[in-house]
């Protein structure tokens, strides 16, 4: 199965590293012809959780370049899958949207992996006819180089079919089902699981959005500003206070957009930020890189949705305007 990777961010490399190792045709599709060529080249190094590093050759090349142009045995050939790894504000860049249209055949199927909501509207909005899917992941991985990946954290990832009715503000629940489409999640489900990615299906993939658009919502944003890793949340009282009231508002507008919510995500939150102590988050990251964030994704959805259903969402829209001027000032 070729298995095409847009966005060679910590995310894309971990997969194109566990894909490859376990023998897949991987192609790592990148924003700049300098790290496709340095991939190509050097190989990618690949730190996994117990330490060990390897060298793994994969075949990389510019998402703006001719599919067909490629020198890799995989040039030309329209890939089964194409996971999308790259942060939202990508998919509003035409330049990459016309890079990725030319590599989406017939039978090609794209699998997002966004945090926050609003990219399933916009890929199906762009690409009508496209097979969608959405994955929810727990994975940690720290990019430490444009060719080099650590595994920080295991975790799990959950696949599911996007829903069929997708408008903005609005998500329906009935999945294109189909034989042909289970049959290729299923193997695509094994062929990571067989990679080292601990993946299952999911039967409710927007649920499972939304919950870790919440947990994202209450984690990243104080990460970024304080600049302090999960852990340190929950270490610090003041910081774990401001958790508590982000949580509280951000719960409510979650709560009004689906239909149940799993019982103590609060106790998850804190779960989470235990369980990766040591971890940045990617908002934290992207601060530091001087980067665009993801904040419009997460905390500005949260905000439009919790506003339109009369929630107050007074300790969002500060962190929200906080980051906001951080990336003002950086990007001039």
């Amino acid at each position: 199965m070729h298995i095409a990777i847009a966005g060679a961010g910590a995310v894309g490399l971990l997969l194109a590293a566990r894909l490859s190792q376990a023998g897949q045709a991987v192609t790592l599709l990148t924003r700049t012809a300098d790290q496709a060529g340095q991939l190509r080249a050097a190989g990618l190094d690949f730190t996994a959780r117990d330490s060990t590093r390897a060298r793994i050759a994969v075949a990389a090349e510019p998402l703006t370049a001719d599919p067909a142009a490629g020198s890799s045995a995989l040039a030309g050939l329209q890939p089964a899958w194409i996971f999308l790894t790259v942060k939202q504000h990508a998919l509003h860049d035409q330049e990459f949207l016309d890079g990725l249209q030319a590599r989406v055949g017939p039978q090609t199927r794209l699998l997002c992996f966004q945090n926050g909501i609003g990219h399933l509207e916009k890929l199906a909005e762009t690409f009508p006819a496209a097979k969608l899917y959405a994955a929810v992941t727990t994975e940690g991985a720290l990019r430490t180089s444009p060719g080099a990946v650590t595994h920080t954290g295991e975790g799990v990832t959950r696949i599911g079919q996007a829903p069929s009715t997708l408008q903005t503000g609005l998500i329906s629940t009935s999945l294109h089902d189909s034989n042909e489409s289970a049959a290729s999640l299923n193997l695509l489900i094994k062929l990571l699981c067989e990679a080292g990615i601990k993946t299952e299906l999911s039967k409710d993939i927007v649920n499972e959005m939304y919950q870790k658009l919440l947990i994202n919502a209450v984690i990243n944003p104080i990460t970024a500003i304080l600049r302090i890793s999960n852990g340190e949340l929950i270490r610090n009282a003041y910081a774990s206070s401001l958790m508590l009231r982000l949580f509280d508002e951000s719960y409510a507008a979650v709560a009004a957009q689906v239909e149940e919510l799993p019982d103590r995500m609060w106790n998850r939150i804190e779960e989470v930020c235990a369980r990766t102590a040591v971890n940045r988050s990617s908002m934290l990251q992207d601060v530091e890189a001087k980067r665009v964030t993801e904040i419009e994704a997460i905390t500005g959805r949260l905000i439009a949705q919790g506003r339109l259903k009369g929630i107050p969402m007074t300790a969002s829209e500060t962190l929200y305007a906080l980051i906001k001027a951080m990336e003002s000032d950086y990007n001039g």
